[in-house]
């Protein structure tokens, strides 16, 4: 297999599992929370998955971890900006 298509699996599946786990932890902070201070975990939400993409880089072997790193934390913020948008949505429901 071709090195560069390698760094691109690797790029991708591990932004991806980083940005389910955020996900995961966002529907379970609003629906454990009921609308109430959600907002304010979903900073310790970025925290963690800021240390898990952390955790799966140091893991994965090769070059490329400022990338894979930041296609990580990139989409969790992604994904918690939109988490944080339908939670006001349906907290004014």
């Amino acid at each position: 297999m071709d090195e560069t298509v390698a760094a691109r699996r690797r790029l991708w599946g591990s932004a991806v599992s980083v940005w389910i786990a955020t996900a995961v932890a966002a529907v379970l902070v609003f629906a454990l929370l009921d609308g109430r201070g959600g907002h304010a975990w979903l900073a310790v939400v970025l925290g963690g998955s800021v240390l898990l993409s952390f955790a799966i880089q140091l893991a994965m072997p090769g070059p490329g971890l400022v990338n894979r790193m930041l296609a990580g934390v990139g989409g969790a913020v992604v994904v918690l900006a939109i988490a944080s948008g339908i939670g006001d949505l349906l907290h004014t429901l």
